[in-house]
């Protein structure tokens, strides 16, 4: 584990190596985290999808739960193509049936958001 050394104290801190691509996806429908018994729920779905071509790091599930943000590490992901694979799990994903065929995604750089 790394240290950062401030004030005369050090502590351990988690670095990241490599590139983090920051990404907002906006949703028609609400996207429910987790699983429904053994089936994975829409936001499940949307993150392994995110996760075939990166590493999500950071996942920020938005108070409007039809919206999160995503850093990715060492990805090649650009908006238009994690747009077009979120679209293409089409209009009935995960175990909510959340609706996915509109998703817009826009590539943010590092935004927080609450």
């Amino acid at each position: 584990m790394a240290q950062v050394r401030a004030g005369g104290s050090t502590t351990d801190f988690q670095s990241l190596d490599g590139v983090l691509s920051f990404f907002l996806v906006e949703n028609g429908d609400a996207l429910v985290a987790g699983y429904n018994g053994a089936n994975a729920n829409s936001l499940e779905e949307v993150r392994q999808v995110i996760e075939q071509r990166g590493t999500a790091v950071i996942f920020n599930h938005h108070s409007n739960t039809s919206n999160f943000s995503v850093a990715i590490a060492n990805s090649d992901w650009t908006a238009t193509n994690l747009q077009a694979n979120i679209r293409a799990l089409g209009g009935s994903v995960g175990a909510d049936t959340a609706n996915c065929e509109a998703s817009a995604v826009t590539e943010t750089g590092f935004v927080l958001q609450t």
